[in-house]
């Protein structure tokens, strides 16, 4: 097996200018057309790194952090597809004849590592765009190099990430061929396996148990203690219904749920964002 790319002492010349950018302005250079940038502000970010021991992290010269804001931290597996997936980020910000930008969301918050989630924007050429923006993420999503978490994701931005991977997800692309990603069957999950893994299941709800003063369940068999659960909290069951109709409507029908797996007698995820429950075509 060849040796894995050496890429933490590589550096991006980055030489973004810090500014506002007004609704007229996007509308000319594509960011309006982006769900994912319409909000979001320009950022500085000088002698920008890419950090092999941190996983998506980009360090500036003076110290500032980045992480590529929609994307899941992982080392996918094998060891190959993971050199792809890195080799793939660095040929993309090291274009030449492409502008590069780091957006970030003017409410973003730094995580408990330093790191402030950003949008990285490839510009044309010419830096004159006519359709939607494109990020570094979107390219990532469709070669099936990375998946998404829409935890810090807009609702509008993460459907349309998520559609992005479902269709990488359909062509068996990328991680997609891999059977340690594929969505697993709810009725089918081998808890000791996937504890502690971040998954996609799919399955029929059986039952639905809606309070909204407390917590709401969804329940995937017969036996609760033992079964697939998937909960949702008073905040995250109203912020659930305001994207969609009552939780109720969800009793039988086929769904896609996506999140940590936590052990409470059976495999269990938590709903802490609308996106992360999608019904199935």
């Amino acid at each position: 097996m060849k040796p894995p790319l050496s890429i933490s002492q590589v550096s991006i010349a980055l030489w973004l200018a810090l500014s506002l950018s007004a609704h007229a302005e996007d509308a000319t250079n594509g960011r309006a057309l982006n769900p994912c940038l319409q909000d979001t502000q320009d950022t500085q970010a000088i002698g920008l790194a890419l950090d092999q021991t941190s996983l998506h992290k980009l360090t500036s010269e003076n110290g500032q952090t980045f992480i590529l804001s929609g994307l899941l931290v992982e080392t996918l597996i094998p060891p190959a597809l993971e050199e792809k997936r890195m080799a793939r980020i660095l040929a993309l910000l090291e274009q030449s004849d492409a502008t590069l930008k780091l957006l970030a969301d003017p409410s973003a918050k730094a995580d408990r590592y330093g790191r402030l989630p950003v949008f990285v924007l490839r510009g044309e050429p010419s830096g004159e765009q006519s359709a939607a923006a494109d990020t570094v993420q979107e390219h990532l999503i469709r070669a099936g190099l990375a998946r998404v978490d829409p935890a810090l994701l807009s609702s509008a931005c993460a459907r349309h990430l998520l559609t992005l991977e479902q269709r990488a997800r359909d062509k068996h692309t990328g991680l997609w061929k891999e059977e340690t990603y594929r969505a697993k069957d709810a009725n089918h999950l081998h808890l000791s396996a996937i504890v502690s893994t971040y998954q996609l299941i799919k399955g029929t709800v059986r039952s639905v148990s809606r309070r909204p003063e407390t917590t709401s369940y969804l329940n995937f068999g017969h036996y609760w203690k033992k079964d697939f659960t998937v909960t949702l909290s008073k905040k995250s069951l109203a912020a659930w219904e305001r994207e969609n109709k009552s939780l109720d409507e969800l009793d039988k029908a086929h769904i896609y749920v996506r999140g940590w797996i936590e052990d409470r007698g059976g495999p269990l995820i938590r709903i802490n964002h609308p996106w992360q429950l999608q019904q199935r075509p």
